[in-house]
């Protein structure tokens, strides 16, 4: 890309108001925003430097009026709209036109490119890199500083000493050099993606109206809701709890009524609450825990935040989010989907889990199991990177961390310790709070002794073998064995060194060979007594601080070991390394000796980002977190819920929530925590004289992959359905996955039928369909009779014979399915892919010519609507549209699968999910097909927004596949509405969208 034509721009700002809570258009609203310093340059000339009181460099004004072109990382996201607010009318600099501005950012991002400008020049191999030190010098400006003694407490106070500002004005040129250099290496985007960069930068300049007076009401009925709960739950056991979220006290309370009810989390309170002989005032004590713990209101601050000085939210969007080319939005408060959460069978990363979730959650005073909901949102546009000796993650500027202060639970956010240099106190893990298992104490030591040194051998009988040298092992097994009565024979072997062998016959169903789930049902002490057997095996002491440790080429077995310590309360860290005996090196486990950790400044950093982030909603607010092999304890921010039905139309619901009284609110729609979660979503109005037509995609994803796949009666299947004449796809796959009639279709096999077509597109196997299965509560184990009842007898054979594989060396999830449920999941497997031929032979399809591709490089090679060629160093995918996907550094290497085999596979350079990293991945099937179907959906998208906003909808939301306009009153129609954003492009030809939604002052779901 040449660089002679442009003005390179980056500017450096101040501010008491925050900019990532607030968002870009709010924080140059404040009136306390101000330039620090402008630097730029003209093409491939010297990079210049601007200060306040300056006026407008000759250059610059030139440049600008005669529509030159300006450049800068993000540059409409920032430098535009500090031209518009500051530089103009401020400063006095002439203000370019939208069509003058060209954001290098978003043409990274269309090549599958980090957001951040650094990570990107380090992916491109650019010789000019961003300065760390710097941008900690650029924070640390960017906001007031503290008073001195002596110094006035009333007035802004700054960094503004000639040696700071010089050295930020050198970070400043290093960035203009650094985007100038990447621009050179970047493809431009093309004429049609920006149109659609500068309608993404009039959305978000557009925003949505909020309905403040609605909110301030909402703030009130809240504030109201809680101070009544709070009193009533005094007065109901006087005195002892005074609080709803003293949830420790209340525990306590209920045991001294001879309650027992361990844990308030909502599915074992809703049990308690259903007993027919629970006494009244324990009763009425528990529904004000229950009322309190609904509520999901912090996002009526974040609103206020953002919100603008004309009551509209702006910059909600950022163009190319995804790596497909998806919007996504900003301002949310989670963490990554890499993150994982412990599940009763398991950890499971939390994208994987979204949906009512039982997960291992923490109060003060232990960790416990509870249930609650994990939610998707959009990518935030910036993520802090923390990656300290015990926590280490991806969040949210305002995500929570669980700080012990002074005996007390504080929460502090990544951001908050930017400008700390050491805070002591961050909990890392507590005691788990559930009972003892059935185990003996003994026995729990055995297993830990055959997990280290002990194996079966043979099958009819079957036997527990151990064989040892060390005289230390031979007597403490043979005192465990006596002591769980279990009949054993030694045998020694005269070699050198003398072995000691003992063989079992008759094997207890609790000694098993591997850790796994069944672990998590232990109490806190036998976890304890677990974790510290390991060092009379294969693990070890420290010599110095006892601490236990263990060496193991066993990554598996020491992470569910690194778990037990966790439920014990007990720090343990892991780390790998490389050995000349073994490919896959050796895992150490170490325990530390403090379950607190402190965090420093240096470790916490900011990001760009583009990945979804998710939010669990669980009681307490906290849970059990493990990111790159680092497991503690973290917490979530509250996001829009869904709906209780507590409100059934917003609309109408609106004026008595207006009147801000908890009471009336309780008369009308009952409990008001749950009445304001209901009407979140209706803060986002239509302006005065307007109103909002809204229309989604109906089921985008599975008609792209049929139109790609040339899948044709799935193709006819999605007209007649949109034109009535046939059934839904959900009930038509259910019947031909259970070979029968579509009435005979029940509401269960309707399920499997749903989520068959959500988890099997994408050439997904079982573990894929276990994961979809448990996001929408669909019992598996449950549909095995009537899958065996229905398929023929060769497709169950496969099935039974692929599990009695696989299972045999616990892969493809068979380690956390049942049989039924596995080969009932397989089974539907099988049959989805045999009633869509096409659909897998364009999977193989693509493998191939994605292969092709790469090992011949420059050749274009094609596969139906796709072709491929790898030039410039990248690999291309050109969709329909004639948008291309961009995969880098393609090559050909032995990947290993997913059931243990390697094999040739075509791989690239992309962003780490977990790092945000440049690093190699496989080109699997499942990306393959995955990609271009999310990319083809968006262009769908992006073409029926252009499409509306032509026709003179205003849009001012993009969520999903759904597009919301603020529409004037007597313009148009929602008929229209809905055609003009499914009428596709002629590139779409045969490809079968439709648009429905819905016309309301309010926003809703």
């Amino acid at each position: 890309m040449t660089t002679r034509e442009f003005l390179y721009i980056d500017l450096e700002t101040r501010s008491a108001c925050e900019l990532r809570k607030s968002g870009t258009h709010r924080y140059f609203e404040d009136p306390t925003t101000e330039i620090i310093v402008a630097c730029y340059a003209l093409g491939d000339g010297p990079v210049e430097i601007w200060w306040p009181g300056q006026g407008c460099p000759e250059a610059i004004a030139e440049h600008a009026l005669a529509g030159g072109k300006i450049s800068g990382w993000n540059v409409g996201g920032f430098e535009k709209i500090a031209w518009d607010a500051l530089l103009g009318p401020r400063h006095g600099w002439p203000v370019p036109t939208l069509d003058q501005y060209d954001d290098t950012a978003a043409a990274a991002a269309a090549m599958g490119l980090p957001r951040g400008l650094g990570d990107a020049a380090r992916a491109l191999g650019s010789t000019a890199q961003k300065d760390d030190a710097g941008h900690r010098l650029m924070l640390q400006m960017a906001r007031p500083r503290r008073p001195r003694k002596g110094e006035p407490t009333d007035q802004l106070l700054w960094w503004e000493d000639d040696d700071r500002l010089a050295r930020l004005a050198a970070y400043c040129a290093d960035d203009v050099r650094a985007e100038r250099e990447v621009r050179r290496l970047l493809v431009p985007l093309p004429p049609d993606e920006m149109e659609a960069w500068r309608f993404d930068w009039l959305m978000n300049s557009r925003g949505v109206r909020l309905d403040l007076d609605l909110i301030h009401a909402m703030r009130r009925i809240t504030d109201q809701a809680k101070e009544d709960l709070d009193k009533r739950m005094a007065e109901a056991t006087e005195g002892a709890v005074t609080a709803c979220t003293q949830v420790a006290r209340i525990v306590a309370w209920l045991a001294e009524q001879g309650a027992d009810i361990p844990s308030l989390a909502k599915a074992p309170l809703g049990d308690a609450l259903e007993s027919n002989d629970l006494p009244e005032h324990v009763r009425a004590v528990l529904e004000l825990r229950q009322s309190a713990a609904k509520s999901s209101t912090a996002k009526l601050d974040a609103m206020l935040a953002c919100v603008s000085a004309d009551g509209r939210a702006r910059g909600q969007h950022l163009y190319h989010g995804a790596s497909t080319g998806r919007w996504s939005g900003r301002l949310i408060q989670c963490v990554t989907g890499e993150h994982e959460v412990l599940t009763r069978d398991g950890w499971r990363r939390i994208d994987e889990a979204v949906g009512a979730a039982e997960i291992m959650c923490w109060r003060p005073g232990g960790m416990f199991w509870g249930t609650g909901e994990i939610n998707r949102f959009p990518a935030p546009e910036r993520i802090a990177v923390v990656s300290g000796t015990m926590i280490r993650g991806r969040y949210t500027p305002d995500h929570r961390m669980p700080n012990i202060l002074r005996g007390a639970v504080d929460d502090w956010t990544p951001e908050r310790l930017t400008g700390v240099v050491r805070r002591d106190g961050f909990l890392v893990v507590d005691r788990v709070n559930q009972p003892e298992c059935e185990i003996p104490d003994d026995a729990l030591r055995l297993v830990v002794s055959f997990q280290a040194d002990g194996h079966f051998r043979g099958c009819r009988p079957r036997k527990a073998i151990w064989r040892f040298v060390k005289e230390r092992k031979i007597v403490r097994l043979r005192s465990l064995l006596r002591s769980c009565g279990i009949p054993f024979v030694e045998k020694r072997h005269d070699c050198a060194p003398e072995v000691t062998q003992f063989e079992v016959d008759a094997i207890p169903a609790w000694l098993v060979k591997r850790f796994g789930p069944w672990v998590l049902g232990l109490s806190a002490r036998q976890a304890k007594l677990t974790f510290e057997e390991l060092a009379e095996w294969d693990g070890f002491r420290h010599q110095k601080n006892g601490a236990v440790c263990l060496m193991s080429p066993d990554k598996d077995q020491v992470e569910w070991m690194a778990t037990v310590a966790a439920l014990a309360g007990v720090q343990a860290t892991l780390a790998h390394y490389p050995s000349a005996k073994s490919l896959l090196g050796r895992w150490a486990l170490y325990e530390r000796q403090s379950r607190t950790t402190s965090l420093h400044r240096r470790e916490v950093v900011f990001e760009a980002n583009d990945a979804p982030v998710y939010c669990p909603t669980v009681p307490g607010g906290y849970w059990l977190c493990r990111y790159g092999d680092r497991i503690y304890i973290t917490g979530n921010t509250q996001n829009f819920p869904r709906g209780t039905g507590t409100v059934d139309d917003p609309e109408t619901a609106a004026p008595d929530f207006m009147l801000g009284s908890a009471p009336w609110i309780a008369l009308n729609y009952g409990e008001p925590m749950s009445a304001v979660s209901d009407m979140l979503r209706s803060c986002m109005v239509a302006s005065p004289g307007h109103r909002l037509l809204a229309a989604d995609f109906a089921n985008i994803e599975g008609r792209v992959t049929a139109w790609l796949a040339g899948e044709q009666w799935k193709l006819d299947a999605f007209r007649a359905a949109d034109e009535g004449r046939g059934p839904g796809l959900y009930e038509l796959t259910a019947s031909r996955i259970f070979n029968c009639y579509i009435g005979e279709v029940s509401k269960p096999r309707r399920q499997v039928g749903k989520v068959a077509e959500l988890a099997l597109g994408f050439a997904g196997g079982v573990p894929a369909f276990h994961a979809f299965a448990q996001i929408y509560n669909t019992d598996m184990a449950a549909a095995y009779e009537s899958l065996r009842a229905s398929v023929d007898a060769e497709t169950f054979d496969k099935a039974q014979r692929a599990h009695a594989r696989w299972s045999a060396e616990g892969l493809l999830a068979t380690d956390v399915m049942s049989r039924e449920a596995w080969i009932a999941s397989d089974v539907t497997k099988r049959m989805w892919r045999e009633k869509h031929p096409a659909t897998t032979a364009w999977w193989d399809a693509l493998a191939e010519a994605v292969f092709d591709a790469v090992v011949h490089p420059g050749k274009i090679t094609r596969c139906g609507r796709l072709s491929y060629v790898v030039q410039r160093g990248f690999l291309w995918c050109r969709l329909p549209s004639g948008r291309c996907l961009a995969y880098g550094s393609p090559d050909v290497r032995q990947v290993a699968t997913p059931w243990g085999e390697k094999q040739a596979t075509p791989t690239a350079l992309g962003v780490d999910s977990k790092t945000k990293k440049w690093r190699r991945f496989p080109l699997t099937r499942q990306i393959l097909s995955e990609n271009p179907v999310q990319a083809v959906a968006r262009d769908c998208m992006k073409d029926g927004m252009l499409n509306c906003e032509r026709a003179g909808y205003p849009i001012v939301l993009t969520v999903h596949d759904e597009a919301v306009a603020d529409t004037p009153e007597g313009f148009g129609s929602l008929p229209e509405f809905e055609r003009l954003l499914s009428d596709m492009p002629a590139w779409a030809e045969g490809l079968p969208v439709v648009a429905t939604g819905f016309e309301a002052r309010r926003y809703r779901k």
